[in-house]
């Protein structure tokens, strides 16, 4: 059986600055998305490992709904409660909250990436892209999600929730994936705006704050560094001397 090393000083001020700046990244990607919308921001938290000694840096997705603004534009949509649209990316199905839809030529509804919008059949492999007639002019959607053309019903958003607990990975363009299969929700339980967006849940001025924080635990993270190091090269080169 192994005989375990505790940690010295500079092994922690290493793991420390380590730390830090993880979380620097995760802030400094927030604050790059605050204009992003539906985005979720990701919060980091530190735990220890089975030594009980070493920290180490753990990101969740911080799920709060960000304030919605009104568009206008009839194809923008915003969730006001609980959900999550569902869109099919070249990885499979993925959710957001980003409402900002459009039509592409073939008179889909994508998301701003190009993703297709699916509507609310039971089984994924049903789901299809809800398509628009050509020359509608008249497009609404109701607080269900269901979309209509000229008055003429045309599909329902699929709209689902994650199970609480589930792990939520960030991907790119906004898009997220729960560790388990989300749920679709009821029609009666949706809130669906039409000319409106949500936007991004990153609070710039906190998200900048707590940068500068980080900086300065960073800062003085790397003066007792070098500080070790120091006492370190005089335990080498001087103790011992003859004098």
């Amino acid at each position: 059986m192994g005989v375990s090393i505790p940690p010295t000083a500079k092994d922690r001020l290493a793991t420390a600055l380590s730390v830090l700046e993880r979380r620097q990244a995760t802030l400094a990607n927030n604050l790059a998305n605050v204009s992003t919308v539906g985005f979720k921001a990701s919060r980091t938290f530190t735990s220890l490992l089975a030594d009980g000694a070493t920290p180490t840096v753990e990101v969740a997705t911080d799920l709060r709904v960000g304030p919605v603004t009104t568009t206008g534009n009839p194809l923008d949509v915003a969730l006001t409660g609980n959900g999550y649209f569902v869109v099919r990316t070249p990885n499979g199905e993925r959710l957001t909250r980003a409402g900002q839809f459009a039509q592409n030529g073939d008179g889909d509804l994508v998301d701003a990436a190009g993703h297709l919008v699916l509507d609310d059949a039971a089984a994924p492999e049903q789901r299809r892209p809800i398509r628009l007639p050509a020359g509608a002019r008249d497009i609404t959607v109701a607080a269900d999600g269901t979309v209509a053309a000229d008055g003429t019903v045309v599909a329902r958003l699929a709209i689902h929730s994650i199970p609480n607990g589930a792990a939520v990975a960030h991907e790119a363009d906004g898009l997220l994936a729960p560790s388990v299969p989300s749920v679709a929700m009821a029609p009666a339980s949706r809130t669906v705006r039409q000319g409106a967006l949500e936007e991004s849940n990153v609070q710039s001025v906190d998200a900048l704050v707590q940068m500068i924080n980080v900086q300065r635990l960073y800062a003085t993270a790397q003066r007792a560094l070098s500080a070790v190091d120091a006492v370190r090269g005089i335990a080498v080169t001087e103790i011992g001397k003859p004098l």
